[in-house]
């Protein structure tokens, strides 16, 4: 317990002081900016799907406006709680990878449906579908960066690096979804299919760099080639990544 504790402080920045060196590991990082795209794809969902979707709702199936507005209470409820959920699960097995790669696929299907011509109370479902993969995704996305981010000044400057990049969704977002392409909102469902697409493949890679980091890691603890300038962060030998 000692030992962990010591660890711990040391992958925790030592001195409690930010260090400029550290803002610099994480600006040439490249899996904060894999991390931040995929992030930046999930947010630009998220913003049009939660700022829209009772615009899309009201326009869509020709609902009121109290109507459309107490229809979207369901559908973030049910994203609420199946988030909760997964997440625990991804916490509890320390699984990041798994939940993102298997429910972004059932936001695609969602926006899919919504650009096909079916029945209103299809489209309806579909918010369902994306509502149970767009909150997974982005927050899961978020948490893994940060759990593979050390020292503390590290991760800080990382999540900023993330955040700054993710802020630039609502600018897409209040663009791809604008009053002219009601009722069908073709760009804006489509733009929000093609992200999700690109954040399914950006995670791929960003477990890529991860395991390939790892197991140069472990080739250099088996060769007793361990490499005394890196230390104390999520390059360091001892430290293991969170897949």
């Amino acid at each position: 317990m000692r030992i962990r504790a010591e660890q711990a402080e040391a992958y925790s920045g030592g001195d409690g002081h930010f260090k400029v060196s550290e803002l610099k590991l994480a600006l040439t990082d490249v899996k904060v900016w894999c991390n931040a795209i995929c992030q930046l794809c999930c947010t630009t969902i998220t913003y049009g799907f939660g700022t829209f979707l009772p615009l899309i709702i009201e326009e869509s199936f020709h609902y009121s406006v109290s109507q459309a507005q107490y229809l979207t209470i369901p559908v973030n409820l049910w994203g609420a709680i199946i988030y909760i959920f997964v997440a625990l699960l991804a916490d509890r097995y320390s699984n990041r990878f798994l939940p993102v790669v298997c429910f972004a696929p059932l936001m695609m299907c969602g926006y899919a449906v919504l650009l096909s011509n079916v029945a209103p109370g299809a489209k309806y479902g579909a918010t369902y579908l994306i509502s149970t993969g767009i909150y997974i995704c982005a927050g899961i996305n978020f948490a893994w960066l940060s759990a593979n981010s050390a020292p503390d000044g590290k991760r800080a400057a990382s999540v900023g690096i993330q955040q700054s990049v993710t802020q630039l969704a609502g600018v897409v977002s209040g663009q791809i979804y604008s009053s002219t392409s009601a009722p069908k909102y073709t760009l804006g469902h489509s733009w929000s299919l093609g992200c999700a697409c690109v954040a399914w493949c950006g995670w791929w890679v960003f477990r890529y760099i991860l395991q390939s980091r790892e197991k140069r890691k472990e080739a250099a603890r088996q060769a007793g080639a361990l490499d005394a300038q890196v230390v104390f962060n999520d390059r360091s030998h001892d430290f293991k990544y969170v897949f």
